[in-house]
């Protein structure tokens, strides 16, 4: 992409901006890792981004991306969000087809979309972020240890549909999804419990949104009866 080498100056004033901002409001905060970073983006520039260089590109954007997640946490308003979720979807774009890296890019944008949803209420970006995880999903292969996550995510994402309108069949959805991403977790998944109670949840929230329990409730407490204690 013969555009991409002129925005790179920008992006080394992003590293630079957060470092400052980081350094001024947080001194002891990710300073190193902050450091690391502007240098990656600063040598960027320098590159020769040519045929050999197109598969730096998506985790050049990605690095971006987390820069101003950064940003993001620690100053008010939608603009560091927004820029992350900008050159997030510069990553997806840059990224091949058939690159191994696709589906953990659509699944960083389906995330920072619906945290944009949730400071801003902006359904379109819901609406993205929804449509994003099920790419996600999609395109992860089926023996792949990070499909459990990324369904989980899908369900969280029919989660926040369903809340935001959509009818009791997402939340159907949501349920089913959840089982599926607790099914093909490994028994030894350190995050499993976190499944389990992203399953909770989501029966929790077909109970309150109109009593169609069917032992739901009792669904719903085991994950916590069998984590409680584990260690």
């Amino acid at each position: 992409d013969s555009a991409e080498p002129a925005t790179m100056p920008l992006l080394v004033d992003l590293a630079w901006a957060e470092a400052m901002v980081l350094d001024h409001d947080h001194p002891a905060s990710g300073e190193p890792e902050l450091r690391a970073a502007r240098a990656a983006v600063s040598e960027a520039v320098v590159l020769d981004l040519g045929a050999s260089g197109a598969t730096r590109w998506p985790a050049l954007w990605d690095l971006v991306a987390r820069l101003a997640d950064h940003l993001a946490m620690i100053q008010d308003g939608s603009t560091w969000a927004e820029a992350a979720i900008r050159a997030t979807r510069r990553a997806v774009e840059t990224c091949p087809v058939d690159s191994p890296d696709l589906p953990r890019q659509l699944n960083n944008l389906s995330i920072r979309l619906a945290r944009l949803y949730g400071a801003t209420g902006a359904l379109g970006a819901l609406q993205e972020a929804y449509d994003t995880a099920r790419r996600a999903v999609d395109v992860t292969p089926a023996r792949s240890p990070e499909l459990a996550v990324r369904l989980a995510n899908l369900a969280n994402r029919m989660g926040e549909m369903h809340q935001a309108g959509a009818d009791d069949t997402m939340l159907d959805q949501a349920i089913d999804t959840s089982r599926r991403a607790i099914t093909v977790a490994a028994p030894d998944r350190p995050d499993l419990a976190v499944l389990y109670d992203n399953l909770s949840a989501h029966l929790f929230q077909a109970h309150r949104a109109g009593g169609r329990t069917g032992g739901r409730l009792d669904e719903a407490a085991h994950p916590f009866s069998t984590t409680i204690g584990e260690d």
